[in-house]
This record gives structure tokens, sequence and C-alpha cells, in this order.
């Protein structure tokens, strides 16, 4: 379980971005964070996956404040965030999902990143310059990993933008399935359309420094 108590949050010399929130996620519900550009939705992603601290209260991971959890903990959360290339470290698509099989060996096979490739059509591109791909063919890269990770709580800012249907469809339906199963997924998107038949349980609006829990 998630919580959020008393949570408050500025950058450095800017004005608040959060004041007192409390708000719990529970096993197997899933999230869409939504409101205009600026508001925190990003900033937010990044305080439940530990990444940031909170200024005042806390964010904890089953009662373990989550900048605080050890890795092995924290290695149960997938968070992808909004601009594809800053979560990618390897030089062509193959060294990137090899990088992850360095981490997971028994999930990413040889055969399963043949897979990734092939299924994100990233097979004829596998050895070319991770710099040189097209922002979408940067996104679905990014997003591969996915397939493998269904286990863990997914953290995905604006996962869909940048995809064209074909793929919009593919990683809406992966999303889907992970629901589906009683999958944590806590999505951010201000195009509340893109994620249109995700089969999102809850939706908080980022507004005026809270967050409102808005009817589905």
């Amino acid at each position: 379980m998630l919580r959020i108590e008393r949570m408050s949050f500025a950058w450095a010399g800017s004005k608040e971005l959060f004041t007192e929130i409390n708000l719990t996620i529970q096993p197997g519900e899933s999230v869409l964070i939504t409101g205009d550009n600026g508001m925190g939705k990003t900033t937010l992603l990044s305080l439940l996956a530990g990444l940031l601290k909170p200024n005042q209260g806390s964010i904890t991971k089953n009662g373990i404040e989550l900048h605080l959890q050890k890795q092995n903990v924290l290695d149960g959360i997938i968070h992808i965030r909004q601009k594809a290339e800053d979560n990618l470290i390897g030089v062509t698509p193959k060294q990137e999902l090899r990088i992850w099989q360095l981490a997971y060996p028994q999930l990413f096979t040889n055969r399963n990143i043949e897979d990734l490739l092939h299924i994100n059509g990233l097979q004829v591109l596998r050895d070319h310059a991770t710099a040189s791909l097209s922002s979408g063919e940067l996104r679905r890269l990014a997003l591969a990993p996915l397939a493998l990770m269904a286990h863990r709580l997914w953290l995905l800012d604006e996962p869909l933008s940048g995809l064209d249907l074909e793929y919009r469809e593919f990683y809406r339906a992966l999303i889907k399935n992970k629901i589906s199963k009683s999958g944590n997924v806590i999505i951010s998107s201000h195009d509340e359309s893109a994620v249109d038949g995700c089969g999102l349980d809850r939706k908080w609006l980022i507004t005026n420094n809270y967050i409102k829990e808005v009817t589905t």
C-alpha cells in the first residue's frame, strides 16, 4: 500500500507545489493523475518513486518511507519518465535491453530481448545508435521492458505520448491487461483521452497546490 500523509513539497526557491496532501493507494488500484502542465504531475511521480523527498509529511510503501527504502524494495517500482531519452542509458536498443538483462537475467533472456525488439518494431534498429532514433522509437524502447515487469508497480509519466496509433493501442492494451489482473498502475497524462480504455479505477486532479479525487 502507498500512503501519502500530510505531504508538502516545493522546489528550492519556488512556491509550494503540494500542501498537506493525504491520499492512499491500495494494492491492485490504478490511478490517473491529470491537471494542466506545470501543476506537478511529473514531480508527484518522482515523489512516489522515492526519487524526491517531501519537505513535510511522508510517502510510505508498506509502512516504510519511500526515500528510506532499500534498493530491493524500490526494485518493485518501475518508473518511466516523461522524456523517453531520460529512461535510456544504452548506446543501442539491443544494449539498452542487455542492461535490463544484467539486473533481471531470468526475465530478460536473449529470446525475450529479441521478442521485445520485434514487437516494438526495433529489430532492424537493434544496433543503431540510440541517439539516432525518432521520438516514437525512443518511446517504444523506453516502454519495452514493461511487458516483462507486470508484477511491479508501474509509475508512467505521459506513457503514450509520441506513439503512433498502432503502438498506442498496443501499450493501452498492455496497461489494461495489467490493471485487469489487479496490478498497481499510476499514470500521469494531461490528455485524458490518450488513456481512455485503460480501465483506470481512480482519477486525481492536481490544481492550486492540492490533489483532488475526481469521480471517474
